[in-house]
């Protein structure tokens, strides 16, 4: 009710003495934007809440001052931090640095699907090998997929083969039609399935 009325004290009143600690913060930081960010920010540690303080510095793209008051105050929320900084680096663009904060968010995975999305399959082989191994038959299957819809068989071909799935391969020639080319992959990397 208070919320929808623009009412922050009230709102902010009935958090501290009935609400989480999550509901609490959430209504600190529309207090706070309310402030401006030095003042809001100020506001927000005047009141005993590092956490939403941390948050509504990320969500105000302060990030700098974000990792300072994780690192000196609630250091198990740097990899959140981390994370935000990476979006915020990949909507820029800047992919590397972008991959650099994914990592540091312990979130490898992420970084990954970043670079499918750009289809820079090469960045998204690099990080699933050095960071998340079980993904990488996973960014074959991908670009095997990417490259079907462009019609290149044989790279989609390398591809299936690279993540370890030749029956896939055989299965796109079959309905491809190319069945002399299902035997080959057959004959070379599934003689099981010659017949």
């Amino acid at each position: 009710m208070y919320r929808n009325r623009d009412m922050w004290d009230e709102a902010l009143r009935v958090a501290k003495a009935n609400g989480s600690q999550k509901e609490l913060g959430e209504i600190a930081i529309k207090v706070a934007e309310t402030m401006g960010t030095e003042k809001g920010t100020q506001f927000l540690i005047k009141n005993g809440l590092i956490e939403a303080a941390i948050d509504f510095e990320a969500n105000q793209e302060r990030f700098d001052d974000a990792f300072k008051l994780a690192e000196a105050h609630a250091k198990y929320k740097l990899p959140e931090v981390h994370l935000k900084y990476a979006l915020h680096l990949e909507d820029e663009n800047r992919f590397r640095e972008a991959e650099e904060e994914f990592i540091k968010a312990n979130k490898p995975q992420e970084a990954i699907n970043m670079y499918e999305h750009k289809q820079d399959w090469h960045s998204a082989l690099q990080v699933a090998r050095q960071f998340h191994p079980d993904s990488v038959s996973k960014v074959f299957i991908n670009q095997a997929k990417f490259c079907l819809d462009r019609r290149d068989y044989p790279k989609a071909e390398q591809c299936f083969i690279n993540a370890k799935e030749p029956e896939k391969a055989i299965n796109m020639y079959q309905q491809a039609r190319m069945f002399g080319e299902a035997l080959r992959v057959a004959n070379k990397h599934a003689p099981h399935l010659v017949q």
